[in-house]
């Protein structure tokens, strides 16, 4: 994965004796092969700059160690049945105050710092990130504090059981997120990955949130659990229910 610092190049597959062009990058743009990208293979890609370019290689290491910290903290959250609510009314308020506070302020002086640096594509991707990746574990648990909150009320009751039934189906939900945005982003759908703005980005994200929320819902007014529930049950179980 590549962020283009300046000039322009072109990711070029090729098919026997001809030449694809898949997309252009320029100053700004993200290039990258997801699947080499993550499973430490060879891209099927060859980048090729058209004019003199400045690139800058994205590390992947964050990643593994990022997602095995969470799991191992989701779990821990779980057996101490902090997401399953059974902690006090002031447990939680103080997850979102302390949580949010210290969230929003290790972010927003990093998205103060990056406005300061003009947005240079070193500064973001390195301490400019750093910011948010330590600034999401506290608003992780504000996020966790208010949702459970949220849950002990009847408030907006309708869109806490479509929230549920997402929940229900999260495998489903999850693999149906990854085909949407893969249909929106990467080559063999829109490939729009790298075009878009935070504003239409939110709107992406809104669009995505709105499908899984009415598919879910509409998946458990007939079945028990999602399809890859299901398969995944039978898999492990040898019953899918």
């Amino acid at each position: 994965m590549y962020w283009v610092k300046s000039g322009a190049l072109r990711a070029v597959y090729v098919n026997a004796d001809e030449e694809h062009t898949i997309r252009f990058g320029y100053k700004g743009s993200i290039i990258n092969s997801l699947f080499s990208y993550f499973m430490g293979t060879l891209a099927v890609l060859a980048i090729q700059a058209i004019r003199k370019t400045d690139v800058y290689a994205i590390p992947k290491g964050e990643h593994l160690w990022r997602a095995s910290a969470m799991m191992i903290l989701g779990m821990l959250f779980y057996r101490s049945g902090i997401v399953t609510g059974k902690r006090s009314k002031t447990f939680y308020q103080r997850c979102i105050f302390i949580g949010g506070g210290m969230g929003l302020a290790l972010s927003g002086f990093g998205l103060y710092t990056s406005y300061e640096s003009g947005w240079d594509g070193v500064w973001v991707m390195n301490m400019g990130h750093s910011f948010n990746y330590l600034a999401s574990i506290p608003m992780v648990i504000a996020y966790i504090g208010l949702i459970v909150l949220w849950g002990r009320k009847h408030f907006l009751q309708n869109i806490q059981n479509r929230f549920r039934a997402v929940g229900r189906t999260a495998f489903t939900a999850y693999i149906l997120t990854s085909v949407l945005c893969t249909l929106i982003f990467n080559g063999h759908g829109l490939g729009l990955f790298g075009y878009m703005d935070r504003p239409e980005l939110y709107l992406v994200v809104l669009g995505v949130w709105i499908i899984l929320l009415l598919h879910s819902t509409w998946i458990l007014n007939s079945r028990k659990q999602g399809p890859l529930e299901s398969l995944w049950r039978r898999l492990t179980y040898g019953r899918s229910s």
